[in-house]
């Protein structure tokens, strides 16, 4: 025996009832959550992957056709071809995947570290830092602690790195040794 569907509520004399799809929302808690945790996804690993991948055929091109061959623009210039509906195949964006390429060169640490990143973040660290180690630190301390990209600028523009651990701390004689 099948159910009949149950008859909708009576409306007051003169009220029209709304279409469903203009009901309100609710706001829960468990919603933002998870809404700061996909804005915070990271560029991809397979996008991670094509831009190391990228970068790394710019630099062997660039090292056998010499300096001032154009390789970035021409590459840019086909890939927008080839790939119309494809986004972020600028030359600025193939010039961040060849310093991306040429600043980690061990793809080990690119697997585990930088690509649980965000690519904006990936591209402060190339742009505000020099030292590898540093880059390195920044890089795991953002994903440590989830820093947003304005947080990861502030930190590196108020030189975290070497602040870190000059604090004045009573931990090693209020701390039971291990």
């Amino acid at each position: 025996m099948t159910k009949r569907p149950s008859k909708p509520t009576p409306l007051r004399k003169g009220a029209r009832r709304r279409p469903r799809s203009t009901h309100k929302v609710r706001w829960r808690p468990q919603d933002e959550d998870r809404r700061r945790q996909t804005s915070r996804r990271p560029f991809g690993q397979s996008r991670i992957d094509l831009a190391v991948l990228d970068g790394r055929d710019i630099l062997i091109r660039q090292e056998k056709e010499g300096w001032g061959a154009k390789v970035i623009d021409r590459l840019a210039d086909d890939l927008g071809r080839a790939f119309p509906e494809m986004t972020g195949l600028s030359a600025r964006n193939l010039k961040y995947m060849r310093a991306f390429a040429e600043a980690w060169p061990d793809s080990e640490f690119v697997q585990q570290v930088v690509a649980l990143l965000p690519w904006g973040h990936n591209v402060r660290l190339l742009d505000a830092l020099k030292a590898p180690e540093q880059r390195a630190w920044y890089a795991r301390q953002a994903i440590e602690h989830g820093w947003s990209r304005n947080v990861l600028v502030h930190q590196i523009d108020s030189n975290l790195f070497a602040r870190q651990g000059s604090a004045l701390t009573n931990f090693s004689r209020t701390l039971p040794a291990d």
